[in-house]
C-alpha cells in the first residue's frame, strides 16, 4: 500500500496526509486542488475517494440535531468530569449558536449533544480548535437480527468497562487500531459483522473516533469485548441532569 500510494502522489501536487491505512478499508489520505485528487481518483486501483473533515454528515438526519465529540486537550489533563465537559459544551453553544441538550458524553468519545442549530453554526464549530468533529444526528438506527448462540460472558478482563451509572442494554465499542477518518460505512460494516456474530443493533456509528453504540445484553456485550478488532467494550452511561437544565421554579 506504501508503494502504490507514493506512486500515485509522487510528483504531483497531491499531498499524502500521515500513513496508509493497512486495515480494510486499505488506503491512505491526501490534500490538494478538487481537480488533483480527481486526477488521483481516476486510477484504476482507487475503488472511492471521499471528502473527509470535522463535519460528517447522516444517511438520514434530524434536523438542527447534531453530536459534538471533543479533542482531549480541550478538557485538560487528569480525569474528566461531567461539569468539565458542559463547560466547553456551553461555551461552543454561546460562541457558535444552538443548545447545548442533556447529553453529555464522558467517555469513549468525550462530547455532547446540541440542537437548535443551524448548520452553518455546526459547521463553524466543528472548526474549533478545541472539537474533534460535529456530526449530524442519524434520523434512526439500524438493526441486526440477534442470532442464537452460546456465549460465554466468564472472564472479560480490562476489555469490558462498567460505569458507575450504566444505561441498561447499551453499549459503546472501540475498534481495535481503527485508523483516523475511516469512512461511516467500513465502521458500519465491521459493527454489522460484530452484531451478525456476538448479537445485537448497531443504534450510532462514530466515524472519527472508529467505534459504535450499540443495544444487547450484557453477555453479548463481553463476548464482543474478547474480539480481536475490537479494543474495548464500555457500558454507556446514564445522563446526570444538571441543574442548569431544570426549568425555573414557578412564583
Amino acid at each position: 500500500m506504501e508503494a502504490v500510494a507514493d506512486e500515485l502522489t509522487l510528483g504531483t501536487s497531491v499531498e499524502r496526509l500521515g500513513p496508509t491505512f493497512l486495515r480494510p478499508p486499505q488506503g491512505f489520505r491526501v490534500t490538494g486542488t478538487e481537480e488533483a485528487v480527481l486526477s488521483v481518483a481516476r486510477d484504476a486501483r482507487i475503488k472511492w475517494v471521499e471528502e473527509v473533515g470535522p463535519f460528517l454528515r447522516a444517511l438520514e438526519a434530524r434536523p438542527g440535531e447534531y453530536g459534538v465529540v471533543l479533542l482531549p486537550s480541550a478538557l485538560g489533563e487528569g480525569s474528566i468530569r461531567r461539569t468539565d465537559v458542559r463547560h466547553v459544551a456551553e461555551e461552543l453553544a454561546t460562541r457558535y449558536g444552538g443548545r447545548v441538550t442533556k447529553h453529555i458524553w464522558e467517555a469513549g468519545p468525550v462530547g455532547f449533544g446540541l440542537d437548535n442549530a443551524s448548520e452553518g453554526s455546526a459547521r463553524a464549530m466543528s472548526e474549533d480548535p478545541r472539537v474533534e468533529y460535529v456530526e449530524e444526528n442519524p434520523a434512526g438506527t439500524i438493526d441486526v437480527p440477534t442470532p442464537k448462540v452460546d456465549i460465554d460472558h466468564r472472564g472479560s478482563g480490562d476489555r469490558f468497562r462498567r460505569s458507575q451509572r450504566p444505561n441498561p442494554g447499551t453499549y459503546v465499542v472501540s475498534l481495535r487500531e481503527g485508523p483516523r477518518y475511516l469512512r461511516s460505512a467500513a465502521v458500519r460494516e465491521i459493527g454489522e459483522r460484530l452484531t451478525a456474530k456476538y448479537g445485537g443493533s448497531i443504534r450510532r456509528v462514530f466515524e472519527l473516533s472508529a467505534g459504535l453504540s450499540i443495544s444487547a445484553t450484557e453477555a453479548q456485550a463481553i463476548a464482543m469485548s474478547k474480539d480481536d478488532e475490537v479494543e474495548y467494550v464500555g457500558e454507556d452511561t446514564i445522563p446526570v441532569m444538571d441543574p442548569a437544565d431544570l426549568p425555573p421554579p414557578r412564583r
